[in-house]
């Protein structure tokens, strides 16, 4: 359980923001299987922060969110992880509109080597609700304790109108 302000603000728009009070309510189940790890995640949020598209206000709502992931770390080569998520918010009935609804893929692929000091991998997310998404070609080199460089090259894609397809101008 948790209750507090909300750790990504929300945009009220003209360089506004938010972070309003939740309370939400969650379990996660986590074992192994053979070299597998499976986990599975709820959250329920009974009045969670919603901002109203027609007016710019924030309103509140019950909001939903499950995730089932599984992760595997071969031998001494690489690690993948992939976790299917759903997440639905019903609309506040002063706007009269559907409620809103995310789902999809998250994944990860990564290698260490150079004694584990050099990372390279890929990873993403599959936003099977509005068809957009994003892939990372990424690597990550630490140096010492106190220095590390990182590099990569990430493509968004979706209509104008979906959550990442917004971004893919600046891919």
């Amino acid at each position: 359980a948790y209750q507090g302000h909300a750790r990504e603000p929300l945009s009220l728009g003209d360089g506004r923001f938010a972070a309003p009070a939740v309370r939400t309510f969650g379990m996660a189940v986590q074992g192994v299987l053979g070299g597998n790890g499976l986990r599975g995640e709820m959250a329920w949020e009974p009045h969670a922060p919603l901002l109203q598209a027609a007016t710019g206000a924030l309103g509140r709502s019950p909001r939903l969110r499950a995730l089932l992931g599984w992760d595997r770390q071969f031998d001494d080569g690489p690690y993948a992880n992939l976790q299917a998520y759903f997440d639905r918010q019903a609309t506040s009935p002063l706007s009269g509109g559907r409620s809103q609804r995310r789902h999809g893929l998250t994944y990860l692929v990564r290698d260490r080597f150079m004694d584990s000091s050099l990372e390279i991998g890929a990873r993403g997310v599959l936003q099977t609700s509005d068809r957009s998404g994003s892939a990372e070609l990424y690597a990550q080199w630490e140096v010492d304790d106190q220095w590390r460089l990182d590099a990569g090259v990430m493509r968004l894609w979706g209509r104008p109108t979906s959550e990442y397809g917004l971004w893919r101008g600046q891919s």
